[in-house]
C-alpha cells in the first residue's frame, strides 16, 4: 500500500519521496564487520586511538519487530527496540565492565554500531560497520507503526498521466506502482474547493520510471539479493485548483542536490480528474517528456 503526504514544502517532500524501508529494519544474514577507531574521554581530555580493523563475519537476525539477535566470535548477544524505534540496543560483559551497544540502519543492507562502556573515569566509544554478504532469510515484516493509507483519489489521477503519457510499460507492473501522492492543501470541501498536490515518479540516471517502493515492499526487495536500480531523479507535477481549472508545474528534480533541472507549467479548463491530468500532460510535455519508459525495480528488467 502507498502514503499520502501531507507537507508544506517540497524539499520535504523530496527527501521522503526516495524509496526508504521502515526505520530499523535490515536484512537477515551474514555481515562483514569492520570496527573504527577507540575515542576515550576522561577528565575533559580525548584520546583516540586509530584502528581500523576487520572484526570478521557476524550473524544478524530478528525473530519479531522488537527482537534481534547478533552472533560474532562466538559470543551472541541480544538486541531489543521499542516499537517502531530506530535504534536497537544491547548490553554485554566485555573489557572488565558491561558494554552498552546501539545499532542503528542506514539501509536494510547496511546497519552502524557503536559501543560505548566507562569504568566511572574513562568513557570509550568505538564505532563499527556492518555490511550485508550474504542473505540467510526473509525479513521481519509488519513492524512500520504508521498507518498504511490505501490508493487514494490523487494517486489515481497520478496513475491516469502515466497512462495518458504513453510511457512504455514493465511486465508485472501497473501505473499505480510508480506513484507517489502528496496533499499539500485539503482545500475547503464544503465550499467546493479542490484539494492541491503533489504527483512524484521517482526516475533512474537513464530516466526511466521506477515503482515507487515502500515500507516493507522496499524491504524485501532489498534483501532479495537482485541489484536495485537506485533512484536518481525525480519527476514531481505540483497541481493546484485554480478556478475554473487546474495549473501543474512539472519539473525534475536531481535526488542528490535537490537541484531542479527543468520544469514548465501546464494548465485546463476544468475541475474534473481528467482536467488534472490534462493539465499534468500539458506540463510533463512542457519539460520535453523526458521518461523513456517504464522499468522494474531491478537493474536488468
Amino acid at each position: 500500500m502507498k502514503h499520502v503526504f501531507l507537507s508544506v514544502g517540497f524539499f520535504c517532500f523530496a527527501a521522503s519521496a526516495v524509496a526508504q524501508a521502515p526505520q530499523g529494519s535490515f536484512c537477515p544474514g551474514d555481515y562483514s564487520v569492520v570496527s573504527g577507531n577507540v575515542t576515550g574521554y576522561s577528565a575533559g581530555k580525548v584520546m583516540e586511538l586509530v584502528r581500523i580493523r576487520n572484526e570478521g563475519t557476524a550473524r544478524l537476525v530478528a525473530s519479531s519487530c522488537t527482537q534481534a539477535a547478533l552472533t560474532l566470535q562466538g559470543r551472541s548477544i541480544a538486541l531489543t527496540r521499542a516499537p517502531g524505534a530506530a535504534i536497537w540496543s544491547a548490553q554485554t560483559p566485555g573489557g572488565g565492565g558491561m558494554l552498552d551497544l546501539e545499532f542503528s540502519t542506514q539501509s536494510p543492507r547496511n546497519v552502524l554500531s557503536r559501543m560505548t562502556t566507562s569504568d566511572g573515569t574513562l568513557r570509550v566509544n568505538r564505532g563499527s560497520r556492518l555490511t550485508l554478504q550474504n542473505a540467510v532469510g526473509d525479513p521481519i515484516l509488519g513492524c512500520d507503526p504508521e498507518d498504511q493509507t490505501p490508493s487514494t483519489a490523487q494517486e489515481a489521477i497520478g496513475a491516469d498521466f502515466i497512462t495518458a503519457s504513453g510511457w512504455k510499460s514493465a511486465e508485472g507492473y501497473e501505473p499505480l506502482d510508480y506513484v507517489r501522492a502528496e496533499v499539500t492543501d485539503l482545500g475547503d470541501a464544503e465550499a467546493g474547493d479542490k484539494a492541491s498536490f503533489t504527483v512524484t515518479v521517482p526516475l533512474s540516471l537513464d530516466m526511466a520510471a521506477l515503482p515507487a517502493l515502500e515500507g516493507d515492499d522496499f524491504l524485501v526487495a532489498s534483501c532479495s539479493g537482485k541489484l536495485l536500480v537506485p533512484t536518481r531523479k525525480l519527476l514531481s507535477i505540483k497541481v493546484f485548483p485554480v478556478d475554473p481549472g487546474y495549473s501543474a508545474f512539472a519539473r525534475i528534480v536531481d535526488v542528490e542536490t535537490s537541484r531542479i533541472e527543468i520544469q514548465a507549467e501546464g494548465q485546463s479548463d476544468g475541475q474534473t480528474p481528467a482536467d488534472a491530468v490534462a493539465a499534468m500532460v500539458a506540463a510533463y510535455n512542457g519539460i520535453g517528456a523526458p521518461v523513456t519508459r517504464r522499468a522494474g525495480p531491478f537493474a536488468g528488467e
